[in-house]
């Protein structure tokens, strides 16, 4: 899985600094052990930049390039209002008299804006 970052194909630099590590004589052991051991660090760290949740065994909380927050809400919706077709509707229809009145809320007696319609519904 070739990696990039900008504009440089790091899968081919590597390959290619170990091409010619492997080619150079002059270079003395320690040297080439420490540039190996190098290209072999880059090497595991690119494999590891390239993980996520999907493709390891990181949770989707971890991942680093997951997107936070709530998934936006969609503003525009192609569902009709309302329920089934031929379902029956539990709707109370409207009466003049009406069996029994309950009161909710502030009694009638307060100076609420709605205690004039409270008392006029009750006669």
């Amino acid at each position: 899985m070739p990696v990039s970052i900008g504009k440089i194909d790091v899968t081919a630099t590597l390959a290619r600094a170990q091409r010619v590590l492997a080619d150079d004589s002059s270079l003395s052991p320690t040297v080439r052990s420490m540039i190996e051991l190098l290209v072999m660090i880059i090497t595991l760290m690119m494999e590891k930049l390239g993980l996520n949740s999907s493709n390891s065994g990181i949770a989707p909380s971890k991942d680093p390039g997951r997107l936070r927050g709530a998934k936006p809400k969609s503003t525009t919706t192609t569902r009709k209002p309302g329920g089934q077709k031929g379902h029956p509707g539990n709707t109370l229809e409207w009466t003049d008299k009406p069996d029994r009145i309950t009161m909710r809320g502030k009694s009638s007696t307060s100076s609420s804006p709605n205690a004039s319609w409270n008392t006029a519904r009750k006669s």
